[in-house]
């Protein structure tokens, strides 16, 4: 826990230089994500879910920058969450991906990180049940022209 100063930093300055910290690395891990990924399918989700662990550990731990911290994570963890690569690729793991082991991280720290990202989200798409209809409306049941039409 913080308190005081930080070295010679009042802690409203510690707090909001690693607040701009933790937004920094969320953009660059944002921005190189996929290239991370590929160049290192066994490194990069070690080392993206130790990331994960140190932000939301220092947001559960640090009330000055828990608000700043919590809205850069919540916004890395709105695109992994959509990100279809996430869904698939394993995680270090077994039987989980990588969007399941980093959740897995996050919600003991920040169990409402998971349900805000959630609500944004919306409700997940129903499960094919294997009848006609059932992953929703097609072009042509919902009435849209097709082009076979």
């Amino acid at each position: 826990e913080v308190s005081g100063s930080v070295g010679k930093l009042p802690v409203e300055v510690a707090a909001a230089r690693q607040a701009s910290a933790a937004q920094l690395v969320c953009r660059v891990v944002l921005t190189h994500l996929h290239d991370w990924l590929r160049s290192s399918p066994e490194g990069f989700p070690l080392l993206f879910l130790r990331l994960l662990h140190i932000l939301a550990s220092e947001a559960a731990a640090l009330s000055d920058s828990r608000e700043a911290l919590a809205e850069s994570m919540k916004n890395l963890l709105l695109v992994i969450s959509t990100d279809p690569l996430f869904h698939e690729h394993p995680s270090p793991q077994q039987g989980q991906t990588l969007l399941q082991a980093a959740w897995g991280v996050v919600d003991p720290e920040m169990p409402e990180l998971h349900q805000e990202v959630a609500l944004i989200l919306g409700p997940p798409e129903p499960e094919e049940s294997g009848l006609p209809g059932a992953g929703g409306p097609t072009e042509a049941t919902a009435g849209y022209p097709t082009s076979s039409s």
